[in-house]
């Protein structure tokens, strides 16, 4: 699904690390401006529909080996509060 994505240990996944890929990924999609892509942006903001919703998750399944279902992405209202989640998820 996506474009040479590296298998990481979840175990060892942490917020900031995952908030870093998701900004990657999000660059990658390339549905915003790059420099607008922060911790704080809402992610309705950064264009993830349910398209992007659907690769995100399965990039995310692809690196960290874990799947994600596209409707957890509404429980969080911006990437740094999904990052956190997504650490607490692989982490917990």
């Amino acid at each position: 699904m996506s474009d040479s994505q590296t298998h990481v240990d979840p175990s060892e996944a942490t917020a900031a690390d995952l908030e870093a890929w998701l900004i990657e990924r999000i660059r990658v999609y390339d549905q915003v401006d790059a420099d607008t892509i922060t911790a704080e942006a809402s992610l309705e903001d950064l264009g993830l529909d349910s398209i992007y919703a659907l690769t995100l998750c399965g990039d995310f399944e692809d690196t960290y080996g874990e799947p994600l279902d596209p409707p957890v992405l509404a429980e969080y209202g911006t990437l740094g509060e999904l990052a956190a989640g997504l650490a607490a998820r692989l982490n917990g």
